[in-house]
């Protein structure tokens, strides 16, 4: 049932779905009444209803959910019937975070996405463990305000690690005024947000700082990588953008892979005069043969035994669009590789929606940005 009724009739709607044996409802409006001294507030009235009856309710003060395999989409705001069905479940405190994700055009896709509000009866660690009995559930996007059921939370991410589903959060409230505004937008409690670092480091939590980081590390670990070694190759064809990766890795933590001298040595072989044969690489030189030079350097960064996962950390430009050669060398190398293989843009507000799009329909994940780019490796790599 959808109790899409102003506040001061929710409580009779809900005693009405109740007694109908109604099993779940839906609330979108925010259930807020003025506190009266000695008297149970209109949430509190609601969650001894639910609980009474044993009812899974989400919300109140939420933005609904869409089952995209089931093309079911409770919510009262406009959903694309289009929406490509994925193996994502995004559970958000939320809903403008919600919404963006739902409306991304990154390529991940969803099989779930919910916002459960309030949590006056059902909680984010119910709707965790309802995710991780679906089988297509590949990758949990969490962005929290708090945990108000920790017992259950904490059996969920121990199901979430045994099953090697990963989690990315994205928990607000680490400062005290960021803590305070999410009291204010939901009554969570943030607690103290060491708890949450240790929690999240135990279970292998991967913890991001923005929503941009956050969808490009659900990308990466959405295709099922697991980087075999803690460090990373990549090949690029700046010298300027290789110093900036380097300085950024060394920031975020991302270490590059220490190459053998028999990859040294293919690699010296391959370039042109004058290019340093390292790792990461700047494999530009004239221009000319760069699609085999490419081609060369990636194979020989890839099977050197100290890469877990290869970027190519490559611009992708519209104007290229009809001869770049990039997308060209994936789709040929993509089946020998060993390892793992993401592509970072450096830039995300030059990249080609073209050559994005032809690269993620063959698996390949394009992370935006060299910092965002760099912190997605390290939770592939971290976790």
């Amino acid at each position: 049932a959808l109790l899409a009724v102003p506040n001061q009739r929710l409580l009779a709607a809900l005693e009405e779905a109740a007694d109908c044996g109604i099993p779940a409802v839906a609330i979108f409006g925010s259930a807020y009444s003025e506190p009266a001294e000695g008297e149970p507030s209109l949430q509190e009235q609601l969650r001894d209803v639910a609980r009474a009856h044993d009812m899974i309710v989400c919300g109140p003060n939420c933005m609904g959910f869409v089952s995209l395999a089931q093309r079911i989409p409770v919510t009262g705001y406009p959903t694309n019937p289009e929406t490509p069905v994925g193996n994502v479940t995004l559970i958000s405190h939320s809903g403008s975070v919600w919404d963006a994700h739902l409306q991304n055009r990154r390529g991940v896709a969803f099989n779930y996405i919910i916002s459960p509000g309030s949590e006056i009866a059902t909680s984010t660690a119910d709707y965790m463990q309802f995710a991780l009995a679906d089988p297509t559930t590949r990758v949990i996007g969490l962005f929290l305000e708090t945990v108000r059921d920790p017992e259950t939370f904490i059996a969920a991410l121990t199901e979430a690690a045994e099953r090697d589903v990963p989690v990315v959060a994205l928990k607000t409230g680490r400062s005290a005024r960021g803590a305070e505004l999410a009291k204010a937008h939901s009554g969570a409690l943030a607690g103290e947000d060491g708890v949450y670092d240790a929690l999240f480091r135990y279970f292998g939590v991967q913890r991001a700082t923005s929503i941009d980081e956050m969808i490009d590390a659900i990308e990466l670990l959405a295709t099922g990588m697991r980087p075999s070694t803690p460090y990373v190759s990549a090949v690029l064809d700046s010298g300027g953008q290789r110093a900036l990766m380097v300085d950024l890795a060394e920031t975020e933590g991302v270490e590059f892979a220490p190459i053998t001298e028999e990859t040294t040595a293919k690699l010296a072989e391959a370039l042109e005069p004058g290019l340093d044969p390292i790792n990461p690489l700047d494999a530009w030189g004239t221009g000319n043969a760069a699609e085999d030079i490419y081609e060369q350097a990636l194979g020989a960064l890839d099977a050197d035994p100290a890469t877990g996962l290869n970027l190519l950390a490559v611009d992708l430009y519209t104007m290229d669009d009809a001869d770049c050669f990039y997308p060209t060398i994936v789709r040929s190398m993509q089946s020998e590789l060993r390892n793992p293989l993401a592509r970072l843009v450096h830039m995300s507000g030059a990249a080609s929606e073209k050559q994005t799009l032809e690269l993620r329909a063959m698996g390949v994940p394009v992370l935006m940005g060299t910092e965002n780019g760099l912190r997605a490796a390290r939770h592939a790599l971290q976790y």
